[in-house]
């Protein structure tokens, strides 16, 4: 109860329902901690860990989905977008979902290595390769220098395979560096 009372943060009440729920059980306090959390002004990040504590401690997949919805109307940014498509399809296998946040994820992507990344997740979770491959596409022409370029490379031959096409690029990063220790 003291902890309760010490309580001021979404993500307080959060971790203490979950400390709660896996020490002693009580899952009416539980319950009345995420409600807390729930009730408390919170960010993507945090509204999502308390869409999972509440899927594992309670499998209610529609209070899931009402966090889920909270989270969604705060996405802005490419990071928050991606959080929350890869909790929804963790969490809710909401393929649909996950896709529409994976596209306004990609409008708010400004680095290379956040459409690498956006490619790997589309590309493992959605089986879209294509879309993979113009995810790539951009972020060659979004790369800076060649450190952009070598992570580029690495990720499109693990997650594509591409090993040609990673060559290519290998040899951008090799044009771009200006140091030998940037290769």
């Amino acid at each position: 109860k003291k902890s309760e009372n010490m309580a001021e943060s979404s993500l307080d009440f959060n971790w203490l329902g979950y400390s709660i729920s896996e020490t002693i059980g009580d899952l009416d306090w539980t319950k009345r901690l995420y409600k807390s959390a729930e009730n408390k002004p919170c960010n993507v990040r945090e509204l999502c860990d308390l869409a999972e504590s509440i899927a594992d401690t309670f499998g209610d997949l529609n209070w899931v989905k009402s966090i889920y919805l909270l989270a969604e109307m705060q996405t802005k940014e490419y990071s928050d977008c991606r959080e929350l498509a890869d909790a929804i399809y963790k969490n809710l296998g909401d393929k649909q979902k996950t896709l529409e946040l994976y596209k306004k994820a990609e409008s708010t992507a400004n680095e290379t290595s956040d459409l690498c990344s956006l490619a790997e997740a589309v590309n493992q979770k959605l089986t879209d390769s294509e879309w993979a491959i113009n995810l790539y596409h951009n972020a060659v022409n979004k790369a800076k220098d060649s450190s952009d370029f070598c992570s580029l490379a690495g990720s499109l031959s693990v997650n594509l395979g591409d090993k040609k096409w990673a060559k290519k690029i290998y040899e951008l990063a090799e044009n771009e560096a200006k140091y030998s220790y940037e290769l």
